[in-house]
């Protein structure tokens, strides 16, 4: 599982460093949902049903599907100006990734989303996560998006 899961982040930056060119942002998706992959994931023999996990609430239903579906708006929106990032989601809270780290979170009050307040609220969080990377040159700071890729995006869609 945690193999496949690094295997979505490097396909994500690859896939964005190499579509940027051509305008097409490209981002990942680390929901937290209750759904019927989940309910079948839970190994049978178990006595913590999925239920207890992830409980249904009449008011508000923090793992409803639907909230996974309103970052997937925005992140197609042209609201949206992230790519080749990791974004994590469980009802209205929203996070942005930093490796394997969770490092920016959004939320909206235990309220749905609307797509332009998710812009709004995502505004502050920065566009390029800053890592630290080990090459020849010793250790350096390398922007992931790089600001080449950002710049191209931006370029195809004022052609």
């Amino acid at each position: 599982y945690g193999v496949s899961k690094a295997a979505v982040l490097a396909i994500v930056q690859l896939a964005a460093q190499e579509l940027a060119g051509l305008g097409v942002r490209v981002n990942g998706l680390a929901p937290v949902a209750r759904t019927r992959m989940m309910a079948a994931a839970m190994p049978a023999a178990d006595d913590v049903a999925l239920d207890r996990i992830m409980p249904c609430d009449a008011g508000y239903d923090l793992y409803l599907p639907d909230h996974v579906a309103r970052l997937v708006t925005y992140l197609v929106s042209p609201l949206c100006p992230f790519t080749g990032r990791l974004f994590g989601v469980r009802a209205d809270d929203i996070y942005v990734y930093d490796g394997w780290s969770a490092a920016h979170h959004v939320g909206n009050g235990g309220r749905n989303w609307t797509i332009e307040d998710m812009a709004g609220a995502l505004a502050a969080v920065p566009l390029q996560e800053i890592p630290e990377i080990i090459g020849p040159m010793g250790r350096h700071k390398s922007a992931s998006p790089t600001d080449a890729m950002l710049a191209a995006i931006e370029n195809a869609h004022c052609a």
